[in-house]
């Protein structure tokens, strides 16, 4: 899609994080969600990606978690949907 932001979502998160880390890591998340919804749109109507898509994170918590699922275990953060 031209490489451009094709989606935007602006909304109160439906839990409290505890910390900042987490917040983003509950964004990821919905992030992360959303691009499978279009993926999976884009399939249905005949447009098919084969290269992975990239998702920006700037949070240095976030980042750490994300990569290492051991972390996530050793936080406060208990369930991310």
């Amino acid at each position: 899609m031209a490489r451009a932001a094709v989606s935007w979502l602006s909304k109160k998160q439906a839990t409290v994080a505890l910390s900042a880390a987490e917040a983003e890591c509950v964004a990821l998340s919905t992030a992360t969600q959303e691009v499978i919804w279009l993926q999976r749109l884009l399939a249905d109507v005949g447009e098919h990606r084969e290269e992975p898509i990239v998702i920006h994170e700037d949070n240095q918590g976030a980042i750490a978690l994300a990569k290492n699922r051991e972390a996530c275990h050793r936080t406060a953060m208990k369930t991310v949907k």
